[in-house]
């Protein structure tokens, strides 16, 4: 219970209090936001423009959470959902609404994370003439990789009694809600193409099959031991395990591979277990070869098909294994952006919408090509195979130019393709080192063979940089620091660590991700005399 004064009058709200809410913008994570007796409320599903009705969830001395109950009235920017799985699939929160508010909201939320997190002034923001983001080329079908969910049991098999059939059921395979463990069954997603649709269909088969020969696809395992085996648990005891079937990742690089035969698609699809029994391991390849054989006799030659099965012993619910039990197939991806052609393996970070990458990676490149000398030397700190190391290297040399690029990065296996792809696309101004830029900063006598740099380029995770990089790169101190970030909080919190001799010059926000409140951006700090 809580005591909210205005006015003189004195209202006691309580949690699953029904309240009427005006929405009258988006916040970060995409939720819509109102004002109630003084206190701000986060409503999910809820657009600006819309008059709700609410439960409240969550309450704080100045403010809380409310779930939409009721739309009392519309908002003037609605538009008709593209999936028939939006609103339970957390993938998308903002299908319902019109596509060019989509960028205006984006805009918007991202300018508030400079001003609040940032602490920006206004009239700082307002240098930088912040435009609408750059509009994906694509609002569907636009995604090159996706991570589907396995449930821990589904609940569709009950026995004459009524009850869940452990035995019999089997999983379901799909995205999770939001804000939730609960996962949707997916057959008709519009982010990925519909290959991705077939082969969660042949997925779900797989998982009928096994199921009725009687394997319990939904057990608890225990983590790995020495010996390569685990114990099984009933589903009351997963405390100590966790369910055997985790994720299972599909890519589709958009470039197409020139054969002598056709033009070949390409398709890695990885699954992603706990660590099994080593009988089971012919559990597991069976999705693979029915995979493999169901799209060759579909798709013929016009397919390159890979699979992979991996394990992860870790219980953080993150799509990536970390050891390769068995795998078959074309393995290694290729993707072309700009003028690079880049290859990959299914361990490597890429951007999930190809056609923003090329036009974000154009900016990029238009930003060190117009501000750096010929003989610039730029880092870039988070390299992965290469994609922006690799297409400044190649601007230059086109220019006739004698720029010097260093990369870094902590995954040896990126570092490998980065070199790899050095070599496949005749660039040799390019070093890359494996090594954690977090730390490798402060080793003074290991980048003594680095040149200083006039530009650092940073690509981070989700996560941002950590504050003593930043203080690193107080202390490097190069003309220019250039940021990709895709979540505009962490961005805003780095830049306010680096303000003291940094200036921001210039921001540009791209819409990597149609139809959710996620964004990608783009800014440029100078060092201030």
């Amino acid at each position: 219970m809580m005591n909210i004064t205005t006015e003189n009058k004195t209202t006691t709200l309580q949690i699953n209090d029904m309240i009427e809410l005006d929405i009258t913008a988006l916040a970060v994570g995409g939720r819509g936001v109102a004002r109630y007796n003084g206190m701000v409320f986060f409503v999910e599903q809820a657009l600006p423009g819309q008059k709700v009705l609410a439960k409240i969830t969550v309450l704080k001395p100045r403010m809380g959470e409310a779930e939409l109950m009721q739309v009392i009235k519309p908002s003037q920017h609605e538009s008709a959902p593209l999936c028939k799985h939006f609103g339970a699939c957390g993938g998308c929160d903002w299908q319902t609404l019109e596509y060019n508010q989509q960028l205006f909201w984006k805009k918007q939320i991202f300018i508030d994370c400079l001003t609040r997190i940032g602490k920006y002034t206004n009239q700082e923001i307002d240098k930088l003439n912040l435009q609408l983001p750059l509009a994906s080329p694509k609002r569907e079908f636009f995604r090159n990789k996706m991570e589907f969910a396995f449930s821990e049991a589904s609940n569709n098999t009950q026995n004459e009694q009524g009850e869940q059939d452990e035995k019999k059921s089997r999983p379901l395979v799909g995205l999770k809600q939001r804000f939730s463990h609960n996962v949707e069954e997916i057959t008709d997603c519009k982010l990925q193409t519909p290959l991705t649709m077939r082969i969660l269909e042949l997925t779900r088969e797989w998982l009928d099959e096994e199921v009725k020969k009687g394997h319990r696809l939904n057990a608890w395992v225990e983590n790995f031991d020495k010996k390569n085996n685990s114990k099984h648990y009933p589903k009351q005891d997963h405390a100590k395990a966790q369910a055997l079937l985790r994720h299972l990742v599909v890519r589709e690089p958009e470039l197409c591979l020139q054969t002598e035969q056709a033009e070949q698609k390409q398709c890695l699809v990885e699954l992603i277990t706990t660590p099994f029994h080593l009988r089971e391991a012919s559990l597991f390849k069976r999705l693979g070869l029915k995979l493999l054989n169901v799209l060759a006799q579909e798709y013929g030659d016009s397919l390159s098909f890979g699979f992979i099965h991996s394990v992860r012993a870790d219980k953080a619910s993150v799509a990536q294994g970390e050891k390769i039990v068995q795998s078959f197939g074309t393995l290694l991806l290729k993707e072309k952006l700009g003028d690079i052609t880049l290859q990959f393996d299914a361990r490597s970070f890429m951007q999930t919408n190809t056609g923003l990458s090329n036009l974000l990676i154009n900016k990029a490149k238009d930003l060190c090509l117009d501000l750096l000398p010929s003989s610039a030397v730029i880092w870039d700190l988070y390299c992965g195979v290469g994609t922006f190391a690799l297409s400044f290297a190649q601007a230059f040399q086109e220019k006739n130019c004698s720029c010097e690029i260093f990369g870094m990065e902590l995954a040896p296996a990126s570092i490998f393709h980065a070199k790899e792809n050095a070599k496949n696309n005749n660039l040799d101004n390019c070093t890359f080192l494996q090594a954690n830029a977090e730390t490798t900063l402060k080793n003074k006598k290991l980048l003594s063979s680095w040149t200083k740099p006039d530009l650092v380029f940073l690509d981070p995770p989700r996560t941002g940089i950590k504050e003593s990089l930043c203080q690193e790169l107080l202390q490097l101190a190069p003309q220019y620091i250039c940021c990709v970030s895709c979540y505009p909080a962490t961005l805003a919190r780095d830049l306010n660590h680096l303000k003291s001799k940094y200036t921001l010059v210039s921001a540009e926000v791209f819409d990597m991700f149609p139809h959710s409140s996620h964004l990608e951006s783009l800014v440029l700090l100078k060092r201030k005399i």
